[in-house]
């Protein structure tokens, strides 16, 4: 709405039927990109076509994110490599595929979407979502320390509890 080109990805476009039905009503400037962050090659392909076709990435939001609920004793470890793929490897995969063109022109900015529950306990969040959380919050403030430097602006958002379909 600020007149800004967006690229809104996601892993699937079938589900994008809302998003379509404001951006076609406002006449809006967003393209819909199939990305799954948990992929390589999906990152790098997704990534890859947006600087093909715009030159140039300026703002990334890294906001892809499963749940991880329960305990440490009631989450397996395969469910804690899960939530921490999507969440924090996701995240670090796009970092990795757009921060070079960024220091490169010494211009950008990425914005980690953590959460509230990754600084503070918050017992029904879960340990693996609160896990990843954590991590990618630490991630930022060493990202922020690194690229700062070298016009490359990073941050987070640490959203405490709020409905979405994490939440059921």
């Amino acid at each position: 709405r600020g007149g800004h080109t967006v690229i809104a990805t996601m892993r699937n476009l079938e589900s994008a039927g809302e998003l379509q039905k404001i951006v076609a009503a406002e006449k809006l400037p967003v393209s819909l990109a199939a990305l799954n962050v948990d992929d390589d090659a999906s990152v790098e392909s997704g990534l890859g076509n947006v600087l093909a076709e715009h030159g140039r990435l300026d703002v990334l939001v890294n906001n892809a994110g499963i749940g991880g609920g329960g305990s440490v004793e009631e989450s397996s470890t395969a469910r804690f490599r899960e939530v921490m793929e999507t969440n924090f490897f996701g995240a670090l995969r796009c970092i990795k595929a757009v921060v070079p063109g960024m220091r490169e022109r010494r211009h950008g900015c990425i914005v980690n979407v953590t959460s509230i529950a990754g600084g503070r306990l918050h017992p029904f969040a879960g340990a693996a979502y609160s896990t990843s959380k954590a991590a990618l919050a630490a991630l930022t403030r060493e990202m922020a320390a690194d690229f700062g430097p070298h016009g490359v602006r990073v941050n987070s958002i640490a959203p405490g509890f709020f409905p979405t379909a994490l939440s059921g």
